[in-house]
């Protein structure tokens, strides 16, 4: 998880990094007291973590339990590309190192902006984007919710529905995120019901669908849905007006 939600260019500088302190300290050739930091920052993310993989701790779906590594993991990314730095001979050479370094962080920020506000279910160029809700969560805590019924709010299929709009989860995970989003939103146009009861529109979390298996039937439409990162995080549908089935993703 670390690898795959981390970006390459980090991870590079960090293998490099995290290579070049493992010489250092071996050959010793730098005095103690500028060999410990990398010491220090060595053993402050591979004991924890190797002590997970030994014991073999519930780590449930991601690493958010051990974000502490990341420090030390990006102050030997920091010394991977100062030696870079400190080794390339010419001017030229340094703008190019400059401008690659500008593009990387670019990319990643970009993005992130173009994402905001579901950033959070980045994951790298390693992973196959065409299989990713298959077997990764993305939205775990089903954030999204929220800016989907937003999305409803103003679609066309909501102002068709006359009175209350009454919304329902396909499983308990949509149900419970549901029902959240609503209670927060306050929203007196919309209620959350059990999809089972005929609701108006049924909202999934694709994440949670792998745990549960549903599937929109054939006369179901696809109203909203929220994507990052190429694709879908949570979708609403509702039945098509004239009882056709047409294209699901």
């Amino acid at each position: 998880m670390m690898l795959m939600t981390t970006p390459l260019w980090i991870s590079l500088f960090f293998a490099a990094g995290q290579a070049l302190a493992l010489i250092h300290l071996i050959r010793g050739k730098r005095e103690f007291i500028r060999r410990m930091p990398l010491l220090l920052c060595t053993l402050l993310w591979a004991l924890p973590l190797g002590f997970a993989l030994l014991s073999r701790p519930v780590v449930y779906n991601g690493w958010r339990h051990f974000y502490f590594l990341y420090g030390p993991m990006l102050a030997l990314a920091a010394y991977g590309l100062n030696w870079l730095w400190e080794h390339v001979r010419f001017a030229w050479q340094r703008r190019t190192v400059a401008i690659l370094l500008v593009l990387c962080a670019a990319i990643t920020g970009v993005s992130m902006a173009l994402n905001h506000p579901y950033q959070y279910a980045y994951y790298n160029p390693l992973i196959s984007t065409q299989s990713v809700n298959t077997w990764l969560e993305r939205d775990y805590w089903n954030v999204s919710i929220q800016g989907a019924l937003a999305e409803l709010h103003r679609s066309e299929a909501y102002r068709s529905v006359e009175g209350v709009a009454r919304i329902g989860g396909v499983d308990w995970f949509a149900q419970t995120g549901l029902e959240q989003a609503l209670a927060l939103a306050e929203d007196a146009d919309m209620i959350p019901v059990k999809s089972d009861s005929q609701p108006d529109f049924w909202l999934v979390n694709h994440t949670y669908q792998n745990f549960s298996g549903w599937k929109p039937s054939k006369d179901m439409r696809l109203v909203v849905q929220v994507k990052a990162y190429g694709q879908p995080l949570v979708s609403i549908y509702q039945l098509a007006p004239n009882g056709g089935s047409e294209e699901i993703p």
